[in-house]
């Protein structure tokens, strides 16, 4: 790579940083960036070294010293989670991830798993969406990614709540979160038009999931991208209407994604 490579890799949206590379199948561009704004928010350092013909190499530096309040405070809350873990569950959840990326789906569900919670994982949009339908009357959330191979988040979203629609008339609303990187109030919005509950951004904290789980509307809103606001969300209830909550459908819907934003645009054949 090349210096202007190596400075167009750490900027958000620049998914290939070659010319004439094809990038049709890459994502949004946003991986690195959120990994280095991560490490610099608690005052590490991440640099890129490339030689060309040789390879590049990514390196981390993060200081840590016992009396660091990072550390005394993840020691904490592993103490804290080893006690939830031991207590009798009383509020065994069921929840669907839907991410094209290994590392997040395990993650998601080593975080839900520990929290006692049962989790249920597909890898593209295609099968995500078969699971969800089978899965409807287990499921109390999903959470799915917007750039997936096979099918996007948001052609997802549109197909699932037609068939919602359909099949399920009366039944309980499934409460589905898209979850990207970077999102804006502008794409939250386009996402809940398309059919989405609300959005978070990545990564997703431990915290996340159990606000997403709440009974309570203002918890469950404080987990959202700004600007979400849940309309179908009943304070002290999961309880989501098909049939009175959801607005009229369409005999069709498009999806096109520009630059992360989901539009559902509705047309008649």
């Amino acid at each position: 790579m090349t210096k202007d490579e190596i400075q167009r890799a750490r900027q958000a949206y620049v998914s290939g940083v070659r010319e004439g590379r094809d990038n049709r199948a890459s994502g949004l561009g946003l991986g690195l960036p959120i990994v280095i704004s991560s490490i610099e928010s608690v005052g590490g350092t991440f640099q890129i070294d490339s030689r060309a013909g040789e390879g590049t190499r990514c390196s981390i530096e993060m200081a840590f010293t016992r009396e660091d309040p990072l550390l005394e405070g993840i020691s904490q809350e592993k103490e804290k989670e080893t006690r939830e873990r031991e207590k009798p569950k009383k509020s065994c959840k069921t929840i669907a991830i839907i991410d094209d990326v290994e590392m997040i789906r395990l993650g998601a569900a080593d975080v839900l798993e520990n929290q006692g919670h049962r989790v249920l994982l597909e890898s593209d949009g295609v099968r995500g969406l078969e699971m969800l339908k089978q899965k409807a009357d287990e499921l109390d959330l999903a959470l799915v990614d917007i750039q997936m191979p096979k099918m996007s988040g948001d052609e997802l979203i549109v197909l699932y709540r037609q068939w919602e629609l359909a099949e399920r008339p009366g039944k309980r609303r499934l409460r589905i979160y898209a979850c990207t990187g970077n999102a804006t109030s502008i794409d939250s919005a386009a996402y809940m038009r398309a059919g989405f509950d609300g959005c978070i951004s990545k990564p997703v904290y431990p915290q996340t999931f159990k606000a997403l789980l709440s009974s309570s509307k203002l918890i469950v809103q404080s987990a959202l991208v700004v600007g979400c606001q849940h309309s179908h969300f009943s304070s002290g209830s999961s309880n989501y209407s098909s049939s009175d909550s959801t607005p009229p459908s369409p005999t069709a819907h498009q999806v096109r994604v520009e630059h992360g934003v989901a539009h559902a645009l509705a047309f008649s054949p």
